[in-house]
């Protein structure tokens, strides 16, 4: 009778343990609401567990997203920059181009309205030697007795001129008066004065500068050391001279050494004191220096 006893025992402690090993194996499952046993707090905890790790996916693939927009934001803000930077440094170099244009622009203005009041200056003085030399012709005529040397003057240029029509003055018909100057001018500075002075009359009977070709044949005589000649042409030179009298200094100078040549200092020395006081920086003034 005990031992049918024990044997129950036995076999209720059999099947306890075996339940208890079944339980500790199902513990951890609490999704196995049979097994396990949850209750209706712990199911809908379960559920809003598991609705917050699906909300924290969501969430980490929104920053995930994000954080590559910021990045492509900040690669676009790298780009601003430099392209701001790149702006900013050509302001500068506009900025500082505009200040230095402004600065040339105002220093040219400066150098434009010196040079003005130079040129009104030099106009001042040119209307200046203008009169002086008015006066000079003045002297001048009066010196040589215009009036009886020109007659003279032009008679013996008639005369030329008729000697030397036939051919010659057909030949210079056929020629430019400006080319034919030049040629006369070459032809002087060579010494062949006769050919020269053949063209200096063609060209005074043309009219064509008519006081620079006299002021050659001037130069002619001078050059031949028939110093009333000169003087005679000199003085029809001063008689017709122009605006351009860049050969007056040597006019002057000329004049004067033919009035040494021909003993009449006194009118010599008139001569060398009107080319140094009216052309001081010439070179003529400078060697006239060598004569009392």
């Amino acid at each position: 009778m005990l031992k049918h006893h024990f044997l129950a025992v036995a076999l209720f402690l059999g099947a306890t343990f075996i339940q208890a090993e079944m339980s500790a194996f199902d513990a951890g499952d609490i999704n196995n609401s049979t097994l396990y046993g949850l209750t209706s707090n712990e199911r809908i905890l379960k559920d809003k567990i598991e609705a917050l790790n699906n909300q924290k996916a969501l969430i980490d693939a929104k920053l995930n997203e994000i954080d590559q927009k910021i990045e492509g934001l900040q690669s676009t803000l790298e780009g601003v920059n430099l392209q701001y930077n790149k702006s900013s440094l050509r302001l500068s170099q506009i900025e500082e181009l505009e200040n230095n244009l402004s600065r040339e622009f105002t220093e040219f203005k400066a150098y434009v309205e010196e040079n003005r009041k130079i040129q009104e200056a030099n106009n001042q003085q040119f209307k200046k030697v203008l009169l002086e030399l008015s006066a000079l012709v003045d002297s001048i005529n009066a010196s040589y007795m215009i009036a009886k040397d020109t007659q003279v003057l032009d008679a013996n240029a008639t005369t030329s001129d008729n000697n030397s029509t036939s051919k010659a003055q057909l030949d210079f018909e056929k020629e430019d008066v400006k080319t034919l100057s030049k040629s006369a001018i070459a032809d002087y500075e060579k010494d062949e004065l006769e050919s020269a002075e053949q063209k200096f009359h063609f060209l005074v009977s043309k009219r064509y500068q008519p006081a620079r070709s006299t002021f050659y044949l001037g130069e002619i005589a001078y050059k031949r050391e028939k110093w009333q000649e000169a003087l005679e042409y000199y003085k029809k030179s001063t008689a017709l001279y122009s605006k351009r009298i860049d050969y007056m200094p040597r006019l002057l100078y000329h004049s004067a050494i033919s009035f040494e040549k021909l003993g009449d200092n006194e009118s010599a020395q008139g001569f060398y004191k009107a080319l140094k006081e009216t052309y001081p920086e010439s070179e003529e003034a400078k060697a006239s220096s060598n004569h009392k």
